[in-house]
């Protein structure tokens, strides 16, 4: 999954999902390239019946909803800042979830997944 920003791997624990927000290196300038830190998000153990092949669908999925992901987190952002600025009402985040999931719907309705 080169240059993906989702990957899953082998780790010492059984397999998980990774994030890299740059994957392949920064390019700079003086022709040097900058890598950033990576992290793992999700850990799969023994519990799931099939983790490698769990993580391999979980992380290819990240990845070919990138764009609506990105959204979703654009949304969480501006409402969270909303809340912050005193604009929002707690009970208000649901509307959130409410238009995240008529995001995903549209999305997997036009795609013809789900």
């Amino acid at each position: 999954m080169s240059g993906q920003h989702w990957t899953a791997e082998e780790g010492q624990r059984g397999w998980r999902i990774r994030y890299d927000p740059t994957p392949g290196g920064r390019k700079n300038a003086d022709g040097s390239t900058s890598y950033s830190l990576t992290f793992p998000v999700l850990e799969l153990t023994e519990y799931v019946s099939e983790p490698e092949r769990a993580a391999t669908e979980i992380a290819r999925e990240l990845n070919t909803h990138a764009e609506l992901l990105s959204a979703l987190k654009g949304l969480i952002r501006f409402r969270n800042w909303e809340l912050a600025e005193g604009g929002v009402t707690p009970a208000d985040l649901v509307d959130v979830w409410k238009d995240a999931e008529a995001a995903i719907a549209r999305a997997t309705a036009h795609t013809g997944e789900g």
